[in-house]
């Protein structure tokens, strides 16, 4: 449970979020946790496309990341 907690407040933060306050280490601990870039995309406040986030992504040197927990853990 408390796993799908620290994913739920994540969502609530990225809410809060426009594109401009994302920086690497937020944005590789989002990754961390399994949000796509779309998913990111949809949920900060600006009306960013995947394709925007993936640019800042790699603009800032976060390169893809695996899930931090295994699904069936």
């Amino acid at each position: 449970l408390n796993r799908i907690k620290t994913i739920v407040d994540m969502e609530k933060t990225l809410k809060g979020m426009s594109i401009a306050s994302i920086d690497a280490p937020f944005l590789r601990h989002c990754k961390a946790l399994g949000f796509s870039d779309r998913k990111i995309a949809t949920l900060v406040s600006d009306e960013v496309a995947a394709r925007d986030l993936m640019d800042l992504r790699l603009k800032l040197g976060v390169v893809r990341f695996g899930r931090l927990f295994k699904p069936n853990q």
